[in-house]
């Protein structure tokens, strides 16, 4: 053997560490270093995107905020025009006093409207008219200006506010200025609300003004074409509009022209401006910071957006402001990255460290691996998987000692092939058919075939994956345990079965003993009767007769004394063999319609059970124990109902006036296990606690117990069926009053 001195060891084990940190083993840290770089890039490059993002997001709100105030004070306008302009379609003549009533509130709510007029339209011959009725009005300095003479005239005939002819837009011929003419013109050709170019109105000293004009028609006149609405045009209503008072009042956001107060507004710069004619635009109004655009600012968005007045289109332009981003938004891109790249870094590091152990954990999980797949393949439990169709798709070697088959057999077997019982089959098929989650956990126990045909019970922990679309499964045989759960349960049944029979027998002893001392009392209250009648003779031989009749009297009493005191020990609630039920009266139909609602509300094995109860059940009223008749019936009509969807129950009755008794039928509808489980109490009615062996879901238990309970009411029951598929019966006999 060679060997190797201390040196050589140092050499290997300094070649054995260098080797953890080899590319070979090393580069998946490198590969998710790189791929963290990447993502750094991808995050720095999101969070850019998503601040532009949120800046457009920001800017487009802010704007959207000015683009409503003004929409709102706008239509706000138009809704006054249109108020007034519908007088004219519901008056036949609007006078001035109508007039000046509805429009003074709009005008001095409304700052920037600075005045309503009337327009009409006036042809030359119709002047001097025109001004006799406008006089006639009460405009009696009214004169039409400037004056001169023209083919026609639009002059304002009337307007608000008339402040005592102050207001020089009275009588003021519209037609004499282009802009307004042409409006006017526009607005009766074509129906339409129109409104003016913003200019300089030299009436009101060069204000920036407009004018919103709707046209009005004669009433019920055709005004489908151009031609026939010039003919029929007979005035303009008219807002005249402070264009700069508008936009500070719907800047503003309320009634008054003070500076906007929004907090949005501070954030952008904006102008709006008219458009006249196609490369031509004044401007009209501009916010108080708008001087920064001429200060070498360079905003960083800016968009123009179209608004219209009634016909007219205003451009609104936008900028943002140099507060409209921070410091903080504007450098976030590149923090983000800073902070990805450290942290890319940091986990690059945390990887390679923990790479340099990966060989050891491969070793320790190995071990692991190994240790798990000998109990995988050491257990007695069925360990698998299946597709939804049954078909197994992998198995531990369980299978043999639980089913008798190898694992290859097994394998190419259905799991469904080997369930017994339908039932088992549809309960796991609607699992499957119908999830309540992408994976349903289920416990189910499963009565299945082995190879030699012997019946197992297979307790089966299900996982059921509509993801993988396999079902996992663990299965225990607990064909014992079943049979230890059933004998145990069958021991029970017996001996409450047994205990009512007990019940039973005790009370039909105790009732038959009660009855006998009732008609042996009778029977002897009339002996000693007729022995104190002859005692009380005269006969010849006295002294022998009084002494025969003395002897009988005194037997008589010594009887009626034993059997009295019998009767007292009997009753007596010291003798607690005899169970002591207290009576009540109880009204039948009430009763049943109690049994049908509480089946209403519990769930079990049946279904709906539908009670045909006939009227005459309110009137019949019998004295017995309420809760042994309750018991009695509720476990009739569950048996005859057991596992069936839905059941109609039909009641009737006949009363027995001689026997003073009531007999009540049970009619129920087919059901097969009910007939077998009938025919079974009929055929074992001596050996019942026996035959509750052969019972089928405590049916067979039920009809007995109903049975007993109904015996120790003292009443009498027959279960019977028609046949297999033919209806079930019942028949309970029952007194009507307690003879006792």
């Amino acid at each position: 053997m060679k060997n190797i001195n201390n040196d050589d060891n140092f050499q290997i084990n300094n070649l054995k560490r260098k080797s953890v940190y080899s590319l070979s083993r090393t580069y998946p840290a490198y590969l998710i270093l790189i791929l963290l770089l990447i993502s750094s890039y991808f995050i720095y490059d999101t969070t850019k995107n998503n601040v532009a993002t949120e800046n457009k997001n920001q800017f487009e709100k802010s704007t959207k905020s000015v683009e409503i105030r003004l929409q709102n004070l706008l239509q706000s306008d138009l809704e006054i025009l249109q108020s007034m302009r519908g007088l004219y379609d519901m008056l036949p003549t609007v006078v001035r006093d109508y007039f000046e009533i509805y429009a003074t509130v709009p005008v001095k709510s409304h700052v920037s409207i600075k005045s309503i007029a009337y327009i009409p339209y006036i042809n030359i011959t119709q002047k001097p008219e025109y001004l006799y009725n406008t006089y006639s009005i009460g405009y009696y300095y009214y004169k039409i200006h400037p004056e001169g003479e023209r083919e026609f005239y639009f002059p304002v005939q009337m307007v608000v506010p008339f402040d005592n002819y102050n207001n020089k837009l009275l009588g003021f011929d519209l037609a004499t200025n282009s802009i307004t003419k042409t409006a006017i013109e526009k607005a009766r050709d074509e129906n339409l609300i129109v409104s003016t170019p913003v200019f300089n109105f030299d009436l009101r000293n060069n204000d920036q003004t407009f004018f919103v004009l709707s046209p009005i028609y004669s009433k019920n006149s055709d005004i489908s074409n151009s031609q026939d609405r010039i003919k029929n045009f007979v005035a303009c209503l008219a807002l005249e509009i402070n264009s700069l008072n508008f936009f500070k009042e719907a800047l503003a956001g309320a009634k008054s022209t003070k500076t906007a107060n929004f907090p949005t507004d501070s954030n952008i710069i904006y102008k709006f401006y008219d458009l006249q004619g196609a490369n031509k635009k004044v401007k009209i109004y501009e916010s108080p910071n708008s001087h920064l655009l001429t200060q070498g600012y360079k905003p960083l968005l800016n968009s123009v957006v179209p608004f219209k007045i009634a016909d007219r289109e205003i451009a609104l332009e936008f900028y943002t402001s140099p507060s409209f981003q921070n410091s903080m938004q504007s450098s976030l891109a590149y923090i983000a990255l800073a902070i990805s790249l450290l942290l890319s870094f940091a986990l690059f590091g945390f990887i390679l460290a923990i790479i340099t152990s990966r060989g050891r954990a491969l070793d320790l999980a190995e071990r692991m691996t190994r240790s798990q797949r000998r109990i995988l393949e050491t257990t007695r439990d069925i360990i698998a998987s299946m597709d939804f169709n049954g078909n197994w798709k992998s198995m531990n070697n369980a299978s043999y000692y639980v089913f008798g088959y190898q694992k290859d057999e097994m394998l190419k077997m259905n799991f469904f092939d080997l369930v017994i019982d339908e039932k088992d089959k549809e309960n796991l098929k609607s699992l499957i058919a119908n999830p309540s989650s992408n994976e349903v956990i289920s416990k189910l126990d499963i009565q299945m075939k082995k190879s030699d045909g012997n019946p197992i019970v297979m307790n089966w922990n299900l996982v059921i994956s509509f993801i993988d679309k396999l079902i996992y499964a663990i299965g225990s045989d607990v064909t014992l345990e079943k049979k230890e759960e059933e004998e145990s349960r069958l021991r029970s049944q017996q001996m409450r079965l047994a205990s009512f029979f007990i019940q039973e027998s005790a009370q039909a002893k105790s009732l038959y003993t009660i009855k006998t001392n009732h008609q042996l009392r009778n029977s002897l209250t009339s002996v000693l009767g007729y022995l104190q009648l002859l005692d009380q003779k005269l006969y010849d031989n006295q002294d022998e007769m009084y002494s025969y009749i003395k002897l009988a009297e005194q037997s008589s009493e010594e009887i009626y004394t034993y059997l009295s005191d019998i009767m007292d020990s009997t009753m007596s609630n010291e003798n607690h063999s005899v169970l002591t039920l207290e009576d009540s009266s109880i009204n039948l139909g009430n009763l049943l319609k109690e049994i049908e609602s509480a089946f209403a509300q519990q769930s079990s094995n049946y279904g709906k059970i539908i009670l045909n109860i006939p009227a005459e059940a309110d009137s019949i009223i019998i004295t017995s124990n309420l809760n042994y008749l309750k018991e009695s019936l509720t476990d009739i009509l569950a048996s005859y109902s057991q596992n069936m969807n839905e059941n109609e129950i039909l009641f009737q009755f006949e009363r027995d006036t001689l026997e003073n008794s009531i007999q009540i039928q049970i009619i129920s509808k087919p059901n097969q296990l009910t007939s077998e489980m009938i025919n079974l109490y009929k055929e074992n009615q001596d050996n019942l606690i026996d035959a509750i062996r052969y019972d089928k879901d405590d049916v067979l238990f039920r009809l007995a117990a109903s049975a007993s309970k109904i015996h120790t009411l003292n009443g009498q029951i027959v279960y019977d069926t028609l046949g297999i598929n033919e209806d079930n019966i019942a028949i309970i006999t029952l007194s009507i009053e307690n003879i006792l």
